[in-house]
């Protein structure tokens, strides 16, 4: 998969995710980061995922798409993290934070 820099788009990004999962039977965790406004609905992908599957959607930046990214979060039985000052480290701090409740 190529980052097509014209737009943001995840809905065949968050499809090869559920494609990879689907070759095993363990407990999935797919983590979503996005910045920019998204055009596609991804609510029916995201609530078409296995139930031992779980999608965690991060938010950065000032331009994110609030509402998809707590959707994301809501539908995927995940948790949603809103970074939106880049500064001093708080992606990384969101993104440990984040891997601590997934396990």
């Amino acid at each position: 998969m190529k980052a097509n820099m014209a737009g943001t788009k995840i809905m065949d990004a968050l499809k090869s995710a559920f494609e990879i999962l689907s070759t095993s039977d363990r407990e999935g965790r797919v983590f979503l980061l996005t910045d920019g406004e998204v055009s596609e609905s991804v609510d029916a992908v995201v609530k078409s995922r296995k139930a031992n599957w779980r999608v965690h959607s991060f938010g950065m930046g000032s331009e994110f798409d609030e509402n998809l990214v707590k959707s994301i979060a809501k539908y995927g039985r995940g948790f949603c993290s809103e970074v939106k000052e880049l500064a001093d480290g708080q992606l990384s701090k969101a993104v440990v934070r984040a891997l601590g409740f997934a396990l």
